[in-house]
């Protein structure tokens, strides 16, 4: 199948999920409190630029109502204060590791953000003056990946790393995709990520990973620390928000509060 076949394709498999309209669960006054408490972080140093990750979801499900609130957090915090796009990009991390790997949208068939991402997303875009085109795209299943490549080479190297698949197959647990996740943000030049995870019961089934502050991530695979400093937010299908973790901001006071 061509390239411009499989994105008609993907096309038509989107179209269901993305008509489905979502309600809000958490306040616009929760929102707002979010933001203020997690922007000082960012007015320590002019130099600091940061990721705001939220929105994420399956691709063969679409969104659900906490997936679309980890979205309208990501977007209050990307559009704080200052101009938002000189140090800030709003990232999200789609979930394809449920699909066949032939049914995976691959990055040669020209898919736009507006072809995978749902209408109430775009509105939410358009409603703060955020271009589709600006939001950086990430696939779970290329993290994965990478993580795994860098298991196989590590083991070349002296190191035995099986944290899944059994039988002698490498293959990235969480932690490590996450440990994939931030190196590539800091290799891009990001200082500091700031994530709005859904924290809810997953359907049968479903391999995702429960996404936040990178834990347990073997050194051999990521050097001896990462530099990119995380902060963690979980959310909640009641509305509630809050901090899950954190990785490099020991130094910074953060208040582990519900909001």
């Amino acid at each position: 199948m061509s390239a411009g076949s499989q994105r008609f394709e993907w096309q038509k498999k989107a179209v269901e999920y993305k008509q489905v309209r979502l309600k809000d669960i958490v306040p616009p006054e929760r929102i707002e409190r979010v933001v203020e408490c997690t922007l000082p972080l960012l007015d320590r140093t002019r130099q600091n630029k940061l990721a705001v990750q939220g929105g994420g979801f399956r691709l063969d499900l679409g969104p659900t109502e906490v997936e679309l609130a980890t979205f309208q957090l990501a977007i209050a915090l990307f559009s704080g204060r200052g101009d938002m796009r000189k140090r800030r990009s709003l990232v999200i991390l789609l979930n394809d590791i449920g699909l066949k790997s032939e049914e995976r949208p691959k990055t040669d068939m020209g898919l736009t953000p507006t072809d995978l991402i749902p209408l109430q997303y775009i509105e939410l875009l358009e409603k703060s003056g955020i271009k589709p085109e600006w939001v950086l795209f990430f696939y779970e299943s290329t993290l994965r990946n990478g993580a795994s490549s860098k298991m196989r080479s590590a083991r070349e190297d002296g190191y035995a790393i099986f944290p899944g698949g059994g039988e002698g197959r490498v293959v990235a647990t969480c932690p490590y995709l996450m440990g994939q996740f931030y190196q590539t943000l800091e290799r891009r030049g990001f200082t500091i990520q700031v994530g709005f995870n859904p924290f809810e019961p997953k359907p049968v089934g479903d391999n995702s990973c429960m996404l936040g502050a990178v834990k347990g991530t073997s050194p051999a695979l990521f050097g001896k620390s990462l530099g990119i400093k995380v902060l963690s937010y979980s959310v909640y299908p009641n509305g509630t928000v809050n901090v899950a973790g954190a990785y490099g901001l020991s130094s910074v006071n953060i208040n582990f509060s519900t909001f």
